[in-house]
């Protein structure tokens, strides 16, 4: 048959064919497809053919059309390649089954090539070779990078991809990696993921994983309990990537770090979980046009938390971190991007530098002249020679910085009254989750919940660690525990062992009320830890957001309506705050406890501004004789290699009182919005 043009798919091989087949490991796959479409032959005939230079089947089979009749399912064997013939059953598995469709086509069947009646024709082609070349994963781009650069001493490191994140992939490949990894979770035992999830609950038991699908998280009542394995598998799948990419570098890259940088995206379960990685870092952005600062400038400055947070954040997870893109002026993508205000460039620097970091980069150098991003500043302007404000900001702050040089102490060298005052808070986005798929009130918050404890933890100017319970609990003289909804005994047992041996342990509403699977134990509710905390929940109530109700502390009403716990308390417990309203009048809503050489602290409510949040705390620090400070909103504090550092996001000029004996390194105690005071103590 004359052939017009034809389109070749060429799987290139490597293999060394002058070795005898029988001394290779394993058969060479060495394989070549050649398929022609109808208007590249003559006749609009279709062909595919196959050559391959290893030992496969060489059978050929003409499959004649068929019906099959409602539920039927077919067999899908491993092992087929190697048979002799269409009836050879040898080393043949059956790996599953699938359903069969009501009609089939007349096709040839052979070992690659397949054609049927309507002319639809399948090739394969292999990518193959020594193993040298081979890479199981497709990094080949990552490889033959590390293989050329990985001793190149231009080199100090590697930063992986660009603000990797959780993605949410529905398509078919994504849906058969989530069965596989629900099988090795489960033990491959259908019935250990049905007792899990929960599935005789509305009849949705599984007979089989492969009956398994994604979780539509958009449907008003997804199972629960899958959705929590989803976001597992989705947060395992980012981690397992940067992980794979890490080792593959480090196989030549042998005195270069591997890191890669975060968007401190706290809930979607990620940070941290790339253990090959040297460290950590994040992005910060602080001013894009959303007012999440203080007073009408607060959208030129930023929260006053955002990136004292991420610092608490990153930096427990092994110790070293930094910045990779911090904001050098105004952004292209925000609502408004506006100018920051004058000094606030320098003072996000010196925030991030208070926290811990070991090192700040910038994003960008240059402002670019084409491109999306064109409006996007940098630390020099479009002619790639003119500093722009917030790039003198940077020169002013690396001058500062390298003024301290004869001042700086070793990193933990902090005075004894800020180390005591040390709190942990724990997080696991897990909780999140759990809690966000079933908030049971429309004004509940996490992240606002948590914010209420943190804001108070930086006002007394504590330093504080968000830790992962793979951490060591015992370094922290207080650690506050919020709405850690799921639980199990082995974890309660640690919180006990912690009190016991001098902790102190805040506990908040939601916490260990379900399993790890997020089911409700079958117990009386809330009893995982009543041994714990000295108390019983009674119920719980929810109240409407215009019609809040109060608690009463110390002679001080607080109000609140998106959770409270009535509480029935030990013998042990002191009460210090009771409902005022409502049908449970005087019931207790918070509890102290003293257990061993430490204390519990119970929190059954969550009210509506954190007043009531701080009031707990500042009773329970002053009852550990814990010497905390009283900075407004806005003002923070960290010490860090022998040095103080005070900043000012608020809106009015703050008079700092300075410890006695310390010395002015940089800026004076009166200090304005944007600025910055350092002393040395």
């Amino acid at each position: 048959m004359k052939i017009r043009s034809i389109l070749f798919v060429i799987g290139v091989a490597f293999s060394q064919l002058l070795l005898a087949q029988q001394t290779l490991p394993r058969d060479p796959d060495c394989c070549t497809s050649i398929m022609v479409g109808k208007l590249a032959s003559t006749d609009g005939s279709v062909m595919t053919s196959h050559t391959c230079d290893s030992w496969y089947r060489t059978w050929v089979n003409v499959v004649p059309a068929a019906d099959f009749a409602n539920d039927t399912v077919m067999n899908i064997y491993d092992g087929r390649m190697h048979t002799e013939s269409v009836n050879d059953q040898t080393k043949l598995t059956v790996k599953g089954q699938i359903p069969q469709a009501k009609h089939t086509y007349a096709f040839l069947d052979t070992a690659y090539p397949c054609l049927n009646e309507k002319q639809l024709a399948m090739g394969e082609t292999t990518i193959s070779g020594r193993d040298t070349l081979r890479n199981p994963k497709g990094m080949f781009m990552i490889e033959e990078l590390a293989r050329h650069y990985g001793n190149d001493s231009r080199i100090i490191g590697w930063q992986l991809d660009n603000e990797p994140t959780v993605q949410f992939d529905y398509n078919q490949a994504a849906e058969e990696a989530f069965r596989e990894f629900l099988k090795e979770k489960y033990h491959h035992n259908i019935q250990e993921l049905n007792a899990a999830w929960g599935t005789a609950f509305w009849s949705e038991v599984y007979s089989r994983f492969e009956e398994i699908t994604l979780p539509k998280t958009a449907q008003m009542f997804m199972n629960h309990h899958q959705i929590l394995d989803y976001r597992r598998f989705a947060a395992k799948q980012t981690n397992d990537f940067l992980n794979e990419q890490c080792r593959l570098i480090k196989k030549y890259a042998k005195n270069q770090w591997v890191t890669t940088n975060y968007i401190p995206d706290y809930d979607k379960g990620h940070i941290g979980g790339s253990k090959d990685l040297d460290f950590v870092s994040y992005t910060r952005y602080m001013v894009y046009g959303d007012n999440e600062g203080i007073g009408r400038r607060g959208y030129r400055v930023g929260n006053p938390l955002r990136i004292a947070m991420a610092n608490d954040f990153f930096r427990p997870v092994n110790g070293t971190y930094g910045v990779m893109e911090l904001q050098p002026g105004q952004v292209n993508w925000g609502s408004i991007n506006p100018q920051p205000l004058p000094g606030a460039v320098r003072l996000w620097l010196w925030s991030v530098f208070a926290g811990g970091s070991d090192f700040i980069c910038t994003y960008r150098y240059r402002q670019p002249l084409y491109g999306t991003e064109q409006y996007h500043y940098g630390i020099v302007g479009t002619d790639g020679v003119t500093v722009t404000p917030g790039g003198r900001e940077y020169e002013q702050f690396m001058k500062e910085i390298r003024s301290l040089r004869k001042d700086y102490r070793p990193k933990e060298d902090k005075p004894e009254t800020y180390l005591k005052r040390k709190t942990a808070i724990l997080w696991n986005p897990e909780n999140y989750w759990s809690i966000d798929r079933q908030k049971q009130n429309a004004t509940w918050n996490t992240f606002a919940h948590v914010d209420k404890y943190y804001r108070t933890l930086k006002s007394y100017a504590a330093p504080v660690d968000f830790i992962s319970e793979e951490k060591d609990f015992s370094q922290y003289p207080v650690m506050i525990v919020p709405a850690y909804q799921l639980a199990d005994k082995e974890l309660v047992a640690r919180w006990k062992k912690y009190v016991e041996e001098g902790g102190n342990l805040v506990l908040t509403c939601r916490t260990a009320q379900k399993d790890r699977f997020g089911r409700l134990p079958e117990a009386p509710f809330g009893s995982m830890i009543d041994e714990l905390t000295g108390n019983h929940i009674e119920f719980y109530d929810l109240l409407l957001p215009q019609d809040p109700g109060q608690v009463k502390m110390d002679g001080k009403v607080y109000t609140w309506n998106t959770w409270g716990e009535i509480l029935q308390p030990g013998t042990s417990n002191e009460v210090w705050a009771t409902y005022t309203n409502e049908f449970y009048e005087g019931k207790p809503a918070v509890t102290f406890r003293k257990l061993g050489k430490g204390s519990v602290t119970y929190i059954g409510v969550d009210s509506s501004d954190g007043v009531l949040e701080r009031q707990v705390l500042d009773k329970l620090y002053s009852r550990l004789q814990i010497e905390v400070m009283n900075l407004p909103y806005g003002v923070t504090m960290e010490y860090r290699n022998g040095l103080g550092i005070v900043l000012n996001y608020s809106d009015q000029p703050y008079q700092f009182a300075l410890p006695q004996g310390v010395k002015v390194l940089i800026g004076t105690p009166n200090i304005a919005t944007a600025g910055v005071l350092v002393f040395k103590f």
